[in-house]
């Protein structure tokens, strides 16, 4: 069935916005009605409703329903690529590593944690960086966690499989003819190794950090809290401080801050470019 090109009602709109917020802490705000038409209408097509309010009656009839999960599948696409934001690498390569090294050297131990990962691009970047520029590592253990919500792109991350497109966006040429093989469709597949040394899990950031496996070095959560309500950024913060070592590192988005959101953490000092734990309380 072809969906209806029926705009979303207020009534309807509001459903959604109440839906993602208890889902997934998301706080869509007012306008992104044009959001929600594009993420869903062909969604609305695949399971046979004729336009996006009915889709609406339906979810807030049976919130918890595999429909509702369907939707939050739809709702987490998001925007990623290979060492994206450059700084961000640099950083880590010239600054946060060595640091860690220094003072990680008896325990030989690393443990990092990429929220919010996506399709993979993060965590593997990070692998294929650690491997190129720190072969010291080699015989360290290094416990590399990479979470999503959604269960597509998890599936996705896991299987290392990429497009031809998906490999030009940053990522090296030498790195791909090193660290990908080609298949017979035209498409590009992370090195068994690599997928071997990354733990990808499903985890919702609503809920509990501690069964994660921390405390961690490293906590890269990029580009993901500005959907959140205020609230529950500020939760999350208190969250992250609980499960981050008191030397560890907290790496947001370029363009995000702590600033009015939580004093668990302390601003960035002398161009580290990364937020350190605040002493507890």
């Amino acid at each position: 069935m072809q969906s209806d090109s029926v705009s979303i009602t207020r009534d309807s709109y509001r459903v959604f916005v109440d839906f993602l917020k208890i889902k997934l802490g998301h706080e869509l705000g007012e306008g992104k009605e044009y959001l929600l038409e594009n993420r869903l209408n062909p969604l609305c097509e695949t399971l046979n409703f004729a336009n996006i309010n009915l889709l609406a009656n339906e979810i807030k009839s049976n919130p918890y329903s595999p429909i509702g999960n369907m939707i939050v599948e739809q709702m987490t696409i998001q925007e990623t690529s290979f060492f994206r934001a450059p700084r961000v690498f640099d950083n880590l390569r010239k600054n946060i590593i060595p640091r860690l090294i220094r003072e990680n050297v008896y325990s030989h131990t690393i443990k990092i944690w990429s929220a919010c990962c996506s399709t993979g691009q993060e965590p593997y970047s990070i692998v294929m960086m650690l491997l190129e520029d720190f072969p010291e590592l080699e015989h360290w253990n290094i416990s590399f966690l990479a979470t999503d919500v959604s269960e597509n792109a998890l599936a996705k991350a896991k299987s290392g499989m990429y497009s031809r497109f998906e490999t030009i966006r940053g990522l090296p040429t030498p790195l791909k003819e090193k660290y990908f093989s080609e298949t017979a469709d035209g498409q590009y597949q992370v090195d068994s190794r690599l997928r071997a040394k990354v733990n990808f899990q499903q985890v919702n950031l609503l809920d509990g950090f501690y069964s994660l496996g921390g405390p961690f070095d490293i906590i890269l959560i990029r580009n993901a809290l500005i959907y959140f309500a205020p609230e529950v950024v500020t939760g999350i913060f208190q969250k992250l401080r609980g499960v981050i070592k008191e030397n560890g590192c907290l790496i947001l988005g370029e363009s995000e801050s702590i600033l009015g959101k939580t004093t668990m953490f302390n601003l960035p000092v002398g161009g580290t470019d990364y937020f350190s734990p605040a002493p507890l309380p």
